[in-house]
C-alpha cells in the first residue's frame, strides 16, 4: 500500500455486527483451530453486548478452543523496548534502530524481511523526527596527511637545531590534539546513543499500524469488535502523531479509522509474554475470540498464552449447557477494591458479581490490613462493596475508619512491598516476607500474596542458581498458602494454579 487512502480502503464501517455475523468471521479467523463441531457459541449476553456460551456440558479441564493472535506489536511499555518488533529477538545496546531509518527497533535480520517492509515504508513517509541523520562521510585524508608530513619535517629540523623547548611545545599541541580528537569521538559517540533511542509514543501505534494491512475478513472482524471511545485514546494518538514531521492528521477519514483501531485494541487486547532465544518480552495481541468473553472476577475459564501468539482456553470449573464462559480482566488475587478500581479505568465498567458483593472474598480477606487502633492487631476490611471509596471496619474493636486514612495505610504496604520486589534477591525476599511483612501487613492481604508469588516465579523460572533445602521449603510453603487462597475463591483449575504447580510453563 502507497497512501493513506489505500490503507482505509477496505476497512468496513460494521461496528454493529450481529452476534450471527461475528461469529462467521470469528469462524473465518479460526481456521483449522476450529473444532468440527465446538463446544462454544457466540450469542448476546445480559453482562455485557456480546458473550461466549457453552453449547452442552463442559467439564472442568477439558480445552474450550484455541487461538491465534489476529495481529501482535510490542506493548512500548518500560524495560519492553529492547527487542525486535518483528523476531522478538534482544537487540545490542548499540544499532539496533532499523537500517532504513523508519526509527522502529528491528534486527538487521530483519530489517529487508517483506513482514517489516509496509510498516517501514508508512513510518519513513511520516517522517520520524527522532531519525538519525546519515553518518557524513570522513574527508579524504590526502591533504591532512600533507600536513602531517611537513610537521614531521619540521620536527625533524628543530631536532636537528637543537631547539629541545620548541619541541617541548610542539608535543604538547599534538597531545592537545589528539585530545582534542578523542572528546571530540567520544561526544559523537554521546550524541549517537542519544539519537537512537527509541520512542515509546510511536511505537504503541505500531500495532494499529498492522491492523492497516491485514487481509479484508481479518479487518471486517476488527471492525465488529467493541470498543471504548474514550478521549485518552485520542491524545494517545495526537502524541503519537506529534513524534512525525508529516503524520497525516488532516486525513479525516484515515484519523477516524485508526482511533477506533486504537479503541479496540486498548479495549480487546492482551499482553502475551513471548520466549526468544531465551529472552522473554510482553507482546501486545489482539486475540478475537478471547476478547469477546465476558468478565468475571473468580471466572468459570482461565486462559494461557503459548509464545505470544496462541491462545488456549479450558474450563476452570463444570460449566452447564447454556452458560456463559467468563474470564478475568484482571489479576485473580487482587482484592475487590483493587480490581474494581482498574476495571472502572481501563474498561469503564464496576463489576456485580458474586465475589464483588462479598467484602470478605470466600474468607480470603485479600483486601485486609491491620487496625490502626491502638492495642488492637485485628483485621479491617471494607464495609461497602459497590463504591470505590468505602468506610472501614475493624472485625475485632468494629472500630470504623475512613477511606482515605486506610488507602494510605495500603499505599505504603504496596510501595514497600514493591520496591523490596525490584530490589532484592531472591534470600532477602524470603527474609523480608517471614521477618519483616507480618509487622505491618496481614499474610492474607493480596500485595503480601503478590510477593510470595514472585519468590516462587524467580525461583522456578528465572534464577539458576542453587537454592538451601530451607529456602526451597518455604517456596513450598508459599505455594501452598496461595492454592489455598484460590480453593477458597472457587478458583478451579484457573492458569494461576497450573503455573504455580508447574503444569504449564
Amino acid at each position: 500500500m502507497d497512501t493513506t487512502a489505500a490503507m482505509v480502503a477496505h476497512m468496513a464501517p460494521c461496528k454493529d455486527t450481529t452476534p450471527e455475523q461475528l461469529a462467521k468471521l470469528i469462524d473465518t479467523h479460526l481456521g483449522d483451530l476450529r473444532e468440527e463441531q465446538p463446544n462454544w457459541t457466540i450469542s448476546s449476553s445480559k453482562v455485557a453486548g456480546r458473550g461466549v456460551f457453552a453449547t452442552r456440558d463442559i467439564k472442568a479441564g477439558e480445552l474450550i478452543f484455541r487461538e491465534r493472535a489476529l495481529v501482535t506489536g510490542p506493548t512500548a511499555r518500560k524495560g519492553q523496548l529492547s527487542s525486535c518488533v518483528c523476531c522478538h529477538q534482544p537487540l545490542p545496546q548499540t544499532g539496533f534502530l532499523c537500517r532504513h531509518r523508519c526509527t522502529l527497533p528491528v534486527c538487521a535480520a530483519c530489517s529487508d524481511l517483506e513482514i517489516h517492509q509496509a510498516e517501514c515504508e508508512h513510518f519513513r513517509r511520516w517522517q520520524p523526527k527522532d531519525a538519525v541523520p546519515p553518518k557524513k562521510k570522513e574527508q579524504e585524508p590526502g591533504k591532512e596527511q600533507g600536513k602531517e608530513k611537513g610537521q614531521e619535517q619540521g620536527k625533524e629540523q628543530e631536532k636537528e637545531k637543537g631547539e629541545e623547548q620548541e619541541k617541548e611545545q610542539e608535543n604538547e599541541k599534538e597531545q592537545g590534539k589528539e585530545q582534542e580528537k578523542e572528546q571530540g569521538k567520544e561526544q559523537e559517540q554521546e550524541q549517537e546513543l542519544k539519537q537512537e533511542q527509541v520512542n515509546p509514543l510511536s511505537l504503541r501505534i505500531l500495532t494499529a499500524v498492522r491492523v492497516f494491512h491485514l487481509g479484508k475478513q481479518q479487518r471486517h472482524l476488527v471492525d465488529a469488535m467493541q470498543a471504548n471511545a474514550e478521549r485518552a485514546y485520542r491524545q494517545e494518538i495526537i502524541k503519537a502523531a506529534q513524534c512525525f514531521r508529516n503524520f497525516p492528521t488532516t486525513d479525516r477519514l484515515f484519523m477516524d479509522q485508526l482511533f477506533r483501531i486504537v479503541g479496540v485494541l486498548n479495549t480487546n487486547a492482551f499482553e502475551a509474554p513471548c520466549r526468544s532465544g531465551g529472552h522473554e518480552t510482553l507482546l501486545r495481541g489482539l486475540f478475537p475470540l478471547t476478547a469477546i468473553m465476558n468478565h468475571e472476577c473468580t471466572p468459570n475459564a482461565s486462559h494461557y498464552f503459548d509464545n505470544g501468539t496462541l491462545a488456549v482456553v479450558r474450563a476452570a470449573r463444570d460449566i452447564p449447557k447454556g452458560g456463559e464462559i467468563t474470564t478475568t480482566y484482571t489479576k485473580i488475587l487482587w482484592g475487590n477494591l483493587t480490581r474494581n478500581i482498574f476495571l472502572k479505568m481501563t474498561k469503564h465498567f464496576s463489576c456485580n458479581c458474586p465475589r464483588c458483593n462479598d467484602n470478605s472474598e470466600n474468607g480470603t480477606y485479600l483486601s485486609a490490613l491491620f487496625c490502626r487502633e491502638q492495642g488492637c492487631r485485628g483485621l479491617v476490611i471494607p464495609v461497602q462493596t459497590r463504591t470505590l471509596q468505602p468506610d472501614w471496619k475493624c472485625l475485632t474493636c468494629e472500630n470504623v475508619f475512613p477511606h482515605a486514612k486506610m488507602a494510605r495505610y495500603q499505599d505504603f504496604a504496596l510501595n514497600t512491598i514493591n520496591n523490596r520486589i525490584n530490589t532484592s534477591s531472591v534470600r532477602d525476599m524470603i527474609h523480608f516476607i517471614n521477618e519483616l511483612c507480618p509487622r505491618f501487613c496481614p499474610p492474607s492481604n493480596y500485595v503480601l500474596i503478590e510477593a510470595k508469588l514472585n519468590v516462587i516465579w524467580r525461583m522456578t523460572r528465572f534464577d539458576r542458581e542453587e537454592y538451601s533445602p530451607e529456602e526451597i521449603a518455604h517456596k513450598d510453603r508459599y505455594r501452598e498458602d496461595v492454592l489455598a487462597i484460590l480453593h477458597k475463591l472457587g478458583a478451579g483449575e484457573c492458569t494461576l494454579k497450573k503455573l504455580i504447580t508447574e503444569e504449564i510453563q
